[in-house]
This record gives C-alpha cells, structure tokens and sequence, in this order.
C-alpha cells in the first residue's frame, strides 16, 4: 500500500513538475515574442567557414506579419544595398545603394559626388540662375552670372550721382555681395537715376520654375574671373538665348577712391580704374 501511495506521489509531482515548466516556457517565448517586433534570419547564405560573405548574401528582417520588409545584401562590388519593401507587400520594391559615390533610390539619383552627399557644378554648367563661372574646392558651392548685361543690355554709371568714398573695397571671390550692400547704404536713392550695384540689387532672374534675387555687382577679381571664363560663358548663353559679353568696359563693385572705382576691358582683359559718373556695362552674379 505504502509502494502504490509513493507511486501515485511520484507521479503527481512529475506531473507537476512538466506542466509548470511547460507553461513557464510557454509564456517566456510568447513574451520574447511581443518584446521583439521583428527578428533578423539570415537566409540564402554562403558564408565560408571562416565567416566571410559572397556575393548574393542576403540579411532579411521579418515583420510579425512574418513579411519581408527590409534585405541587406551584398552587390558584386562588394558595396551592400538595402531592398525596402513595399508596405502592401505587393512587390514593388526598391532598393538604396550607393554606386561608385552617387546615392541611388532605385534608378532615381539622390545625390553625387564621392559621396559628398551634395550636387557638383563645373564651370560652364547653366545652373542656380545662370552660368556657373568659378567653384570652390568641393564643387557644390560657387558663382554663376546672368545670361546677359543688365539695365536692358545698356551702359549705366557705378555711383547715384554723389561723390563719396563708400569704402566698398571688398576684391575676392565672394566680396562683392558686401560691397554691393555698402554701396547701396552710401549712396542710397542717390538723384533718383539708377546705377550698377542697384540695378544688380535689384535684379530678379527665373529660370526652371524658381526665381533668383539676390544677386550683386561683382568684386574686381570676380569680374577678372569672368573674363578668363568668357568663352564658356559665351557658349552656355548663346545656348540658353542668352548673349556673349561686349567688347567694351566693365563695372566692378570694388572702390578705389572717392572719385574712381574698378572696371575691366572684356577685349584684352586690361584693369583700370575710372570715373564713377561713366557709363559702363554690367553683369549680375550670385553665390550659391
């Protein structure tokens, strides 16, 4: 009788022991399982014994939907790419790969440049407004001018009728957007006839659907640059009905004195400076 009770006390106990740990396993797994929306397989894989990859591997996330929704896999230049799925899972994919520099969403371009992440521009390129005349050493930023001389293609005097010295001495790439501002708070409205910074100020250009307006007289050595340019200017103008540039004098927004300000002779490229009151052509340029 003692053998059967110590039997049946076993067995109760056995018994006890499996359903707990059962259920103890059970709710674990389905918790792990709400803590963890998605789990990553690796599937398809041939990796070597030494754990390197091949070309084809693929990494997948798997929704709790157990739907694909990302892969990582490895492009036979050995860069990785990402497949985003679609949310429908309707299998119209695409997939984010970084090709020799350019980011690529599917065949759309999203950015260029040894992966720089920004847009390059090179010195004749039609573009930001105009035509693109000097960048700097990453190629994204730069100057452009306009198309063709401002005041309606006629010459036009540097200052507002008053002589002052403005003190717009700015020469370098990129200075004459200063001295345009200078200019314009010394001689403001002036006797009321425009003049070259003001004119440029006020210029607003549209090109592609978007309008440009902040544009300025340039610097002596911007105007230089143009000139050493002039013929990729030329050939970007003419192809977008734009004009080539006179063979004639240049303003510059670069002062030299109370009376005289720097301008170019776009025919042989010579720099002088001369009377303010002259009338002389213009060109716009912006920095992008």
């Amino acid at each position: 009788m003692k053998t059967i009770k110590l039997i049946y006390t076993f067995a109760f106990c056995l018994f006890t022991f499996v359903f707990l740990f059962t259920t103890t396993f059970a709710q674990e797994a389905k918790r792990t399982t709400k803590e963890l929306e998605t789990k990553v397989q690796q599937r398809d894989s041939k990796k070597g014994t030494d754990g390197t990859t091949s070309v084809g591997d693929k990494i997948k996330i798997i929704g709790t939907s157990s739907a694909v929704i990302l892969e990582i896999e490895e492009e036979t230049n050995g860069a990785a790419s990402i497949i985003i799925n679609d949310k429908n899972n309707s299998g119209n994919n695409k997939k984010l790969l970084n090709e020799d520099g350019n980011l690529m969403w599917g065949t759309e371009q999203l950015a260029t440049g040894s992966g720089s992440g920004g847009t390059t521009y090179a010195i004749g390129d039609f573009a930001q407004g105009g035509i693109v005349f000097w960048v700097d050493e990453t190629a994204q930023h730069g100057l452009v001018c306009t198309k063709e001389e401002q005041n309606g293609g006629s010459r036009i005097r540097w200052g507002a009728g008053t002589y002052t010295h403005t003190m717009a001495k700015g020469n370098g790439p990129l200075s004459g957007e200063m001295n345009t501002t200078i200019i314009i708070a010394n001689q403001g409205i002036g006797d009321g006839t425009t003049y070259a910074a003001r004119v440029c100020s006020e210029l607003e250009v549209t090109e592609g659907g978007k309008t440009y307006g902040d544009w300025y007289l340039p610097s002596k050595q911007e105007l230089n640059l143009m000139y050493i340019n002039k013929a990729s200017i030329k050939t970007t103008a003419q192809a977008n009905s734009g004009l080539d540039f006179q063979d004639n004098y240049y303003w510059s927004s670069t002062e030299e004195n109370t009376v005289l300000a720097w301008l170019q002779f776009f025919t042989n490229g010579s720099r002088f400076s001369s009377n303010k009151a002259g009338l002389r052509y213009v060109r716009a340029v912006r920095a992008f």
